[in-house]
């Protein structure tokens, strides 16, 4: 057991005063930010003694870097003011245990203002000095099932971040074709859609890092994962059997404020806008993790063929394609969508309705069929076909969502002969994410979005049912 205790040096009288210092500080004191900002007018002397809390031999080499200056004693003319630490100080000095614990003070002055010299996590909750209102503008499906619409409800009560939580006040949020699915299965989905959220942290619930107040982050479809099944110990969050969802088990992005697991939320670069970042988080994950799932069977070079290459996610995931060196065939109908699949690097468009999409397909490929299929759509005539669209030991990926009661009609006999491999994928993983973000930045991954009123939302829901979305629609928050 170490204990602390600070012996302070008054210059004029040459007094010293003993304070003895507890591990616990006032309740209204305010946790010091941020070690960097220590202030080098501050005057004291520190050694050791009677601290009630535990500490490493890590710990108390990095107390041992604070530099004594010797003016006025901890509290007097200086009281508020918080004591220099040498920049040496670093948080990987002190141990994972002591950063997660009740913060250790170096002081406690006359005026009752600590600073924690351990600023990693808030040991209370934390909100912006902006006022956060009781109440919030949000889209809100009451009754989910075939003929319910979305509705904007003025009334809906802001949720509060709880331990481990952060509340976000949200700039955009995207609208994807899934959140159609909240409208049309009953009992399965949560009141509030939305799962691109970009916004700023306003407030911090207990126990979460106080450097992301005010940080502009990104809320996924993956809310959390329980971080403990082998998929998760693998990286592979994405595939958590435990796993909550964005707009499914918790409150969705249509909303001003959206709670959000704080070690979930992804940090959007500077380079990105937020407009642009949001459809990422959805749209371009999935298709990230879509894309990842022809290798290693598919090679750069190989032709790739994309079912409803024009839409929202259709789009990114050419880009995505191209950027790996395939020959993307991209499959949609009309001139627009045609026109953007090619902006967007395919080789070669087929228009499902005015062509045999399996006969055009094995022409642009030597008669052999696509390398790779990735089916985007969620209608159930594309996934019947696609599969005829790979060549013999060719990789069919399943990304797009028909209706939950579409069972696939493919015999075991035609996989078998094939030789296919079928792999599904619904979002990509967090790696995937910051290296999309990273694309993003380079300027190698541009969506192509249209932003509205997010009065708009009910009006978009309906047009994606309809499948007459090009490329991504986003929504400013109101």
């Amino acid at each position: 057991m170490y204990t602390l205790n600070f012996l302070l040096d008054h210059s004029r009288d040459n007094q010293h005063t003993t304070q003895t210092l507890s591990s616990r500080g006032n309740d209204k004191s305010p946790a010091f930010e941020d070690t960097s900002a220590f202030s080098q007018g501050a005057a004291s002397v520190w050694t050791a003694a009677n601290c009630c809390c535990t500490t490493s031999d890590a710990e108390i080499d990095a107390l041992r870097l604070v530099r004594p200056r010797r003016r006025r004693y901890c509290g007097g003319a200086l009281a508020g003011s918080v004591p220099f630490v040498h920049p040496a100080i670093a948080i990987s000095l002190l141990s994972r245990r002591s950063k997660q614990r009740d913060s250790l003070f170096l002081r406690q002055p006359v005026a009752h203002s600590c600073h924690n010299l351990l600023p990693q996590y808030s040991q209370s909750p934390k909100m912006s000095t902006d006022a956060i209102p009781t109440t919030q503008t949000a889209g809100w499906i009451q009754d989910p099932g075939p003929d319910c619409v979305l509705q904007i409800r003025n009334d809906v009560a802001v949720k509060q971040a709880s331990a481990g939580e952060v509340l976000v006040k949200l700039e955009y949020s995207g609208i994807c074709h899934s959140d159609c699915h909240n409208l049309a299965w009953p009992g399965k989905y949560t009141e509030v859609p939305g799962h691109e959220g970009v916004g700023t942290v306003v407030s911090l619930g207990a126990n979460v890092s106080s450097e992301l107040m005010g940080k502009r982050v990104g809320i996924k479809w993956l809310w959390n994962a329980c971080q403990t099944c082998s998929s998760c110990k693998q990286g592979k969050e994405n595939h958590c059997a435990k796993q909550k969802n964005t707009g499914r088990n918790v409150w969705g992005t249509l909303q001003q404020y959206v709670v959000a697991d704080a070690q979930f939320v992804t940090m959007i670069p500077d380079g990105v806008k937020s407009e642009i970042a949001a459809p990422l988080l959805c749209a371009g994950l999935s298709l990230a993790g879509g894309v990842s799932k022809l290798e290693p069977e598919v090679k750069p070079g190989d032709f790739v063929a994309i079912v409803g290459a024009g839409g929202g996610l259709g789009h990114i995931g050419v880009q995505i394609a191209s950027i790996k060196g395939y020959k993307v065939i991209a499959i949609d109908s009309g001139a627009e969508k045609e026109k953007l699949a090619k902006e967007m690097g395919a080789v070669a468009f087929v228009d499902f309705a005015k062509q045999d999409v399996v006969q055009a397909v094995r022409e642009l490929t030597d008669g052999e069929g696509a390398h790779g299929v990735i089916c985007v759509a969620g209608s159930e005539k594309a996934y019947i076909q696609a599969p005829d669209l790979c060549r013999n030991s060719g990789v069919f990926v399943c990304v797009g969502l028909p209706p939950d009661t579409f069972m696939f009609p493919m015999s075991p006999i035609h996989i078998a002969n094939k030789g296919l491999t079928i792999r599904g994928s619904s979002t990509g993983s967090a790696k995937q994410m910051d290296e999309l973000l990273q694309m993003a930045v380079e300027g190698k991954i541009t969506p192509k979005v249209e932003v509205y009123d997010f009065a708009d939302s009910p009006k978009i829901l309906q047009e994606l049912k309809r499948y007459e979305v090009t490329g991504r629609k986003v929504v400013r928050a109101p």
